[in-house]
């Protein structure tokens, strides 16, 4: 019965492989193969094998490589699909990726506007060559990675850029930058490394071509704040936290008038704290110590001031802080029992 598969249709044949058939009536059908009408038995089919063996090229075979990054041994593609898979799309530069992941922020328009001015004032080699992210943490990708592969590593590191720069607005001014990272699932600690690394490389081209670093200050064309409004910023950036947490306004309104009066009392917005234990410390952690000695003075929970201290970490504030809620800590300068009428006549000294 197999002799006869894959034989040429014989229009004028009467034969059936179907010996039970005495009316044969082979045709051919849509499908490619002959069937007899009369019974319904297939003849034959006119098509042909996908591969033959000798009769044609083995595409897995030496001069047949796989296209794209196949493994060895994959067979290659149709020709169409493989001119599909080989397009190539136009390449987004890391700026404008940054660019747009700032648009695409929560943030209101004016933030968006100082988040670009900060991006016009970073180096454009700077896109390429700040990879500050991969000591937190690597992305995994394999010896050979594939376009795509690249393309979202790219996107994943420009949409962390943004948010560095972000994060510089925000300790310029509080916008709520922490909680509003984490709620839109942005890795702060990348971002802050992103931040730090920024901040180190704004600058604009000088004359005769040399580059000439700035600040934050001079990149947005601000003048660099007083004392007096630095501490305000800070406080107002606690108070932010303090009230995501659940305090509410009137709380707040008690929390900012205490920290301000004990600011006053130590001298803060008066002179620069030089003859003070916080003389040496940062306007963040001088806020803080205010802060926090204002919840614990209106009778706030320990456990407050505690989760408000882990969500602003401070180098070299961890005996200041253990001493706040331990009750023992004074921002105040002892009092000496000297004066400057002491003619030190009881030390030896000349009347």
């Amino acid at each position: 019965m197999t002799e006869h598969l894959n034989q040429p249709p014989d229009d004028t044949s009467d034969y059936c492989i179907n010996d039970d058939c005495f009316h044969p009536n082979p045709d051919l059908c849509p499908n490619g193969e002959i069937v007899c009408r009369s019974c319904g038995a297939v003849q034959g089919t006119t098509w042909e094998p996908v591969y033959e063996e000798g009769r044609t090229a083995d595409l897995g075979g030496a001069g047949t490589a796989p296209i794209a990054r196949a493994p060895p041994g994959i067979p290659g593609l149709p020709a169409r699909q493989v001119r599909m898979n080989n397009q190539q799309t136009t390449r987004t530069s890391t700026k404008e990726l940054v660019e747009r992941a700032i648009g695409d922020s929560p943030f209101a328009g004016v933030t968006k506007d100082q988040a670009l001015k900060i991006l016009s004032r970073i180096p454009k080699n700077f896109f390429h060559h700040s990879k500050v992210d991969t000591s937190f943490e690597a992305y995994g990708l394999g010896d050979n990675p594939t376009s795509d592969e690249r393309r979202a590593r790219a996107e994943h590191r420009a949409e962390h850029m943004a948010w560095g720069i972000l994060k510089l607005l925000d300790e310029k001014s509080p916008i709520g930058w922490r909680r509003t990272a984490v709620t839109c699932g942005i890795q702060t600690t990348k971002a802050e490394l992103f931040a730090r690394d920024i901040k180190s490389s704004l600058g604009h081209y000088a004359e005769g071509g040399v580059w000439s670093g700035i600040d934050i200050y001079d990149a947005l064309e601000i003048n660099i704040p007083s004392q007096e409004l630095v501490l305000s910023t800070e406080i107002e950036r606690l108070l932010i936290w303090l009230g995501n947490s659940g305090l509410k306004q009137w709380e707040l309104n008690e929390v900012r008038g205490s920290a301000w009066r004990l600011l006053d009392s130590w001298g803060a917005t008066v002179y620069d704290l030089a003859v003070t234990p916080l003389s040496n410390k940062s306007p963040s952690l001088q806020a803080e110590v205010a802060v926090s000695m204002a919840l614990l003075k209106l009778g706030h929970p320990d456990s407050l001031v505690r989760a408000l201290q882990n969500e602003h970490p401070k180098n070299g504030s961890l005996a200041i802080r253990r001493e706040i809620l331990s009750g023992t800590y004074s921002p105040v300068p002892k009092s000496s029992t000297t004066t400057l009428d002491d003619d030190f006549s009881s030390l030896g000294g000349e009347e």
